[in-house]
């Protein structure tokens, strides 16, 4: 049974880094995008405002693959959760360093003296 789960892994691995690897380039691509925009309305003696509209469209994409990175991040914790709960071996597919511990949540600590 453990071979097979091991096998199984294997299956979901592939594209889960697929994916973090493909959002990683989606954002370097809209970086690129960015730079090649203000690069292009400087060459071409533009004033600011014009294409205003299209860097907040760029902008507000990035922003969704800047969510969508965090959320796979998740997802690959979620699945190391799993590993762990099957006592399955830590296997690395890819990454040269091991990886650093998760924040176990986005919490904010309040100082009952302050409130």
């Amino acid at each position: 049974m453990q071979h097979r789960r091991q096998a199984i892994a294997r299956t979901i691995a592939a594209p889960l880094l697929a994916t973090e690897q493909a959002i990683d380039e989606a954002l370097a691509q809209a970086g690129a995008m960015a730079t090649a925009m203000a690069n292009g309305r400087t060459a071409a003696k533009l004033p600011a405002m014009v294409g205003q509209d299209v860097f907040e469209s760029l902008g507000a994409a990035m922003t969704a693959l800047f969510e969508a990175r965090r959320r796979i991040v998740e997802a690959h914790a979620g699945l190391d959760r799993t590993r762990e709960y099957l006592r399955m071996p830590e296997t690395s597919y890819g990454d040269m360093s091991p990886k650093p511990p998760l924040p176990a949540a986005h919490l904010t600590a309040v100082d009952r003296e302050a409130a």
